[in-house]
C-alpha cells in the first residue's frame, strides 16, 4: 500500500495489438499486448526472434530482455455493434428491447459485486526480472 494513495483508480489502458509470432518487422518502442500485459520492444535485434531455441546462452540472455514489461491493460473484442449482457439468453430476441442506447449509466446498485476486468499472468517464482509496479495474480 502506498502512503499518499491517490483519489482515483488509476484507469487501464487499452491494449496494443496482441504479440504475432508470424510478424518479423517489429521496431524499437512498439508496444505489443500478452496476456492483458504490455511490452516494449527495446531490442529490435530480438524482438523479431521467435525461436530462441536456436541462439547460444549468451545471446539467450539478450533474448530474454528484448522486450521491457510495462504495465497492465485492458483487451476489448471487436465491437458487436449492439449491448451484450453477462447472462446470455437461450434465444435470441426478435424485436431490441429499446429503440435506441442509453447515453447514462444506471444508478441503482446491483446485488454482488463487479467481476473484474481482467486478470494479469499468475507470479511465477522462477522468474527473476519483475519491475517495480509489474502486477500479478497470487
Amino acid at each position: 500500500p502506498s502512503s499518499n494513495p491517490t483519489n482515483n483508480p488509476t484507469p487501464l489502458s487499452y491494449c496494443p495489438p496482441a504479440y504475432d509470432f508470424d510478424k518479423t518487422d517489429y521496431i524499437a518502442g512498439q508496444l505489443v499486448e500478452v496476456e492483458s500485459f504490455i511490452f516494449e520492444c527495446g531490442n529490435v535485434q530480438y524482438c523479431n526472434v521467435h525461436n530462441p531455441d536456436m541462439l547460444t546462452e549468451e545471446k539467450l540472455k539478450e533474448w530474454n530482455t528484448a522486450w521491457t514489461p510495462l504495465y497492465a491493460c485492458y483487451t476489448t473484442e471487436t465491437p458487436s455493434g449492439g449491448p451484450t449482457t453477462m447472462m446470455p439468453t437461450l434465444e435470441p430476441s426478435l424485436n431490441p428491447s429499446t429503440s435506441h442506447p442509453t447515453i447514462s449509466p444506471s444508478f441503482q446498485p446491483t446485488d454482488g459485486p463487479t467481476r473484474a476486468l481482467y486478470c494479469p499472468p499468475a507470479y511465477n517464482f522462477d522468474k527473476t526480472d519483475y519491475v517495480a509496479g509489474q502486477l500479478v495474480e497470487v
